[in-house]
């Protein structure tokens, strides 16, 4: 039917106002009243199409938004807000305001979703919020705040995925984003570091140094708690990748983050170039000490593939 509408606005009511047909428009409305509709695959349906519906005919969206997801019918809520997460492919900012505005978000954020796709959806809508400045983290109003209180580690998990899956399209909009956000998962996390589930959120938050151009002095702190844990969730290589990226500019932070992972009893050995690379760039940088440490610490676990690198600086008094 909503295929339908869609067909026939093309053809007929492109530049009206209101575009579908009227006895759909009628038979949907009647179907709101869920005593009538009890059907689940509606609900889904109602959310899948949400963004079509609205193009359809805006008024009846908005007029009829808190019947289309009735907030007093959980069970009806959830399958019409999952079908519109699970399928909305891209965010429409009228569409999110009005969800917004409605606390249909604040409700998800609330919300246990058996599928944790939905739960990565909803995080994402946010974070492109926050991203698009609609979502302040001082402000403790919006989403992106009211999804950190939460507290729940499923969806703060998804938070540190999906800024990760942005290092590929870093612009200076994400970047000038990443960092107070950072903060602020940092805070959280350290009031929590015994917690297992948190311990796994610390060390996926170390591949956030991929999205940084620089380890200042608050960052390094940050890292060097990701450090204690980063074998968590085996994120060890992309640590390794990431620490060498910084290891020309900012040696002596790196050399101090690795030996906190070391500390750790954390000892990893791939990818070994990327190991000897850093360890070299530490000699080339003036770090002999927490070079020397690093490879002594290595050495004394059996393994030898700093061996001859150590042996190249031993006499090197810089």
């Amino acid at each position: 039917m909503i295929n339908y509408s869609l067909r026939y606005a093309r053809l007929y009511k492109r530049e009206n106002e209101e575009r579908w047909v009227n006895s759909i428009k009628e038979d949907f409305t009647k179907r709101l009243n869920r005593e009538i509709e009890p059907s689940l695959d509606f609900s889904v349906i109602l959310g899948e199409y949400l963004a079509n519906l609205y193009w359809l005919d805006k008024k009846w969206v908005t007029d009829n938004l808190n019947r289309i997801f009735p907030k007093d019918n959980d069970t009806h809520w959830k399958a019409a807000f999952t079908g519109y997460l699970f399928y909305s492919s891209r965010i429409y900012k009228d569409l999110y305001f009005l969800l917004r505005k409605n606390e249909h978000y604040a409700k998800a954020i609330k919300t246990e979703f058996s599928d944790s796709h939905i739960t990565e959806r909803l995080v994402q809508h946010i974070c492109i919020g926050y991203l698009e400045d609609w979502e302040k983290l001082e402000d403790k109003e919006s989403l992106i705040f009211q999804l950190i209180e939460n507290k729940n580690i499923n969806q703060l998990s998804a938070i540190a995925s999906f800024f990760w899956m942005l290092r590929d399209e870093l612009n200076d909009k994400i970047k000038i984003k990443v960092k107070p956000l950072w903060k602020m998962l940092y805070e959280l996390v350290r009031q929590n570091e015994e917690n297992p589930k948190y311990q796994k959120l610390i060390s996926n938050l170390s591949k956030w140094s991929s999205l940084i151009d620089e380890i200042d002095d608050e960052i390094f702190e940050w890292l060097k708690l990701s450090a204690k844990y980063v074998n968590r969730d085996y994120n060890t290589p992309f640590f390794i990748e990431y620490l060498l990226k910084h290891a020309s500019e900012t040696p002596a932070k790196v050399g101090e983050i690795y030996l906190e992972m070391l500390n750790a009893d954390i000892y990893p050995d791939y990818k070994k170039e990327d190991i000897q690379e850093i360890v070299r760039l530490l000699y080339d940088k003036n770090e002999k000490e927490s070079a020397d440490r690093i490879c002594n610490l290595y050495g004394a676990k059996g393994f030898d593939f700093l061996k001859d690198i150590y042996e190249t600086h031993r006499d090197d008094k810089s």
